[in-house]
């Protein structure tokens, strides 16, 4: 009886773990949020709005802005979003003149229409964005 109690409770956690699991997947597919570097930058922001997020490991208030970002791609379908680590990408920061993260800069058609600094809030950030979608 034992036995039986105990396949069935192993049973149940892997059915747990795979449900789980095949959900995590299809949710960061939604997300969309790039990774860029120095050589994909200029492609990514060429066409459309597209918002980039210049930030960095050690900034724990990049890790903040990381999953609003996220939420903001899974929701605005009709605008690009992408993260750029400034450490590892120095030169396209210093083109931009990123002095402080996390920075967010919105670009339309690869011109920059605005730039927002520091940690904000996800209905902030949104209205922001959707100004620039006119």
């Amino acid at each position: 009886m034992k036995k039986i109690a105990l396949v069935l409770l192993l049973l149940a956690g892997v059915t747990v773990a795979y449900v789980a699991y095949a959900g995590g997947p299809k949710d960061k597919k939604e997300a969309k949020v790039e990774i860029l570097n120095s050589e994909s930058f200029d492609g990514f922001i060429k066409k459309g709005v597209s918002v980039v997020d210049f930030w960095a490991t050690w900034c724990a208030p990049c890790r903040v802005q990381g999953p609003i970002v996220e939420d903001l791609a899974k929701e605005m379908k009709n605008v690009k979003f992408a993260k750029l680590d400034v450490d590892k990408n120095r030169q396209v920061a210093m083109k931009y003149g990123i002095r402080g993260i996390p920075t967010l800069i919105i670009f339309k058609d690869g011109k920059v229409v605005e730039k927002v600094v520091g940690l904000h809030q996800k209905e902030d950030l949104k209205k922001i964005i959707e100004a620039h979608l006119k």
